[in-house]
Formats: structure tokens, C-alpha cells, sequence
């Protein structure tokens, strides 16, 4: 064999070891490519299930937050709601049954017995009628107030109109009593509140 016949099949040789090598090399870096795509893949996929987890969790705690925040808004309503119906309804007493209410009211306090009465202008006849049998006038004796809470009582209500809407206020000669119906509820309210939820809501814990 001449000796470019031999240099030609050495080249030959070393060529098809060069391209051996080099497919084997493209091999190895097809299957380092596609795992390491497969890793990220996977990676990013276990992102998205973590991420779409933590969203889920998260929108699970607005929405019952949200709930909660609804079923308190509307137990305060219904508690609200009752005040107002409780406030209505002593609104509208008259005659026998606001009597009834002013000596409940006055028999809780310790008063001198000789104070005066002043109602807003818009009830003045109501509570004129309700707690005494005399007609208008500057001072009004109320008789019928004073027979029902005893012998000590001399009140009286005066033409001068107070500043409440509703209920009355009691002038004495040391200090005013203030039975506006109003603060009287919220006091009940604060201090019942929490019962009222109990009582109201007991079947439902949330």
C-alpha cells in the first residue's frame, strides 16, 4: 500500500472517530439538555402547584374572613334593628303607659322630690296629659306623677322646652337628671350587648 493510501485511510479512520465521538458527545448533551428541561419543568410545575395552592388557601381566607364580616354586620343589624324597634316603642308611649315608664325612670334615682320637669316642644302635650289631669300652663302641678310615686313628690312640668328629642330631664336645685331615652339605651346596649348575641345567636357559633 503506497503511503498516501495509508495517510488517506489513517485520515479516514481518525474522521470517522471524530464524528464517533462527536455524535456520542451530541448524544450525551441531547439527554443533559432534556433532563435538566425536565428538572425546570418539574420545578416550575411544583412552583405553580405551591403557588396555586398558597392562592387557593389564601383566597379561602378572605372569603371566610369576608363571611365572618358578614355574619357580624348582620348580628350587629338585628341588634341595631332591635334598639330602634325598643326606641320606637318608647317613642310612642302615651297616657297610662308613659306614666308607668317616668315613675320607673324617677324611683331609680334618689331626687329631692320637688325638681322640675322640660320636655321637647313636640311632646310637651303628651307628657302634660300622661302625668297630669291640670290644663297648660307656666308650671304644672303633676298630680297624677307625683300620687304614683308618693307623698314626698311635688314635680312639676315647666312650659320651657328642653333640648331632647325625646324623653325628659329633670331640673333640680343642684343638679339636672337627664332621661332622654337615647343615652338610656346605650347604657342598656353596652352593658347587655354580649347576652343579647348569646341569647340571640346561640345557635350559631360563627
Amino acid at each position: 500500500m503506497s503511503i498516501y493510501k495509508k495517510i488517506a485511510k489513517k485520515g479516514e479512520e481518525e474522521s470517522n472517530l471524530i464524528k464517533q465521538k462527536a455524535e456520542k458527545d451530541a448524544e450525551f448533551l441531547r439527554h443533559q439538555i432534556i433532563n435538566e428541561a425536565e428538572k425546570k419543568a418539574a420545578l416550575i410545575v411544583e412552583k405553580a402547584k405551591v403557588k396555586s395552592a398558597s392562592e387557593i388557601a389564601q383566597q379561602d381566607a378572605i372569603l371566610d374572613l369576608e363571611f365572618r364580616q358578614t355574619i357580624a354586620a348582620l348580628k350587629n343589624k338585628a341588634i341595631d334593628d332591635l334598639f330602634n324597634d325598643v326606641l320606637e316603642h318608647f317613642k310612642n308611649l302615651k297616657e297610662k303607659d308613659l306614666l308607668d315608664f317616668v315613675v320607673s325612670l324617677i324611683k331609680e334615682e334618689n331626687i329631692q322630690g320637688d325638681e322640675v320637669l322640660r320636655v321637647s316642644k313636640n311632646e310637651y302635650d303628651k307628657y302634660l296629659k300622661a302625668l297630669s289631669t291640670k290644663p297648660k300652663g307656666k308650671l304644672v302641678d303633676l298630680d297624677l306623677l307625683n300620687k304614683s310615686l308618693g307623698k314626698k313628690y311635688t314635680l312639676s312640668l315647666e312650659n320651657i322646652p328642653s333640648n331632647e328629642d325625646e324623653g325628659f330631664i329633670l331640673i333640680g336645685q343642684t343638679f339636672d337628671l337627664n332621661f332622654s331615652v337615647v343615652p338610656i339605651l346605650a347604657k342598656i346596649r353596652k352593658e347587655k350587648e354580649k347576652q343579647l348575641f348569646e341569647l340571640l345567636f346561640k345557635d350559631n357559633k360563627k
